[in-house]
């Protein structure tokens, strides 16, 4: 009994010690790019379109998502959209939901964007991006944004 018990345990250990890489390789890239989306949402109630474009986005963006019948390319269009945003969404908040890295400067997350939290309930609302992040001057930008409307479950 006592050597099955010490196998089962031995067995736990093993696969805990195989699984902490991994693990620990997810948390730390969830954690860089939490960083991230938490200073766009601190630079997104500054308004600056421009500033949010080149700090946070690669100038070479791709997005498009519900009520946008395009494909948004590259900073030049990006901003004029931010604009409209802000009127929108004056103040947000970012949360990244998964995360995972796909190589040394690329990864992917969903975000959530908790919009207008600080007005009342009926103005509130949540969209949900699909991210593709890449690593330019060492710093995790946005190079692709999949959105729509909504939150996601937990």
């Amino acid at each position: 009994m006592k050597s099955k018990l010490i196998q089962h345990l031995l067995g736990a250990l093993v696969l805990a010690v195989a699984m902490t890489p991994a693990s620990a390789a997810q948390s730390a890239i969830h954690q860089q790019l939490q960083q991230r989306v938490d200073a766009l949402g601190k630079q997104w109630s500054g308004h600056d379109a421009h500033a949010i474009a080149t700090q946070f986005f690669t100038g070479d963006l791709t997005a498009s998502g519900e009520g946008n019948p395009g494909l948004v390319q590259g900073s030049g269009q990006l901003e004029p959209l931010l604009a409209e945003l802000f009127k929108a969404a004056p103040h947000a908040r970012l949360e990244v939901h998964v995360a995972e890295q796909l190589g040394a400067d690329a990864a992917y997350a969903w975000v959530v964007w908790h919009c207008n939290e600080d007005k009342p309930a009926t103005q509130q609302f949540k969209v949900r991006s699909l991210y593709v992040f890449k690593k330019t001057g060492g710093l995790w930008k946005i190079a692709a944004d999949a959105y729509s409307m909504g939150g996601l479950p937990r």
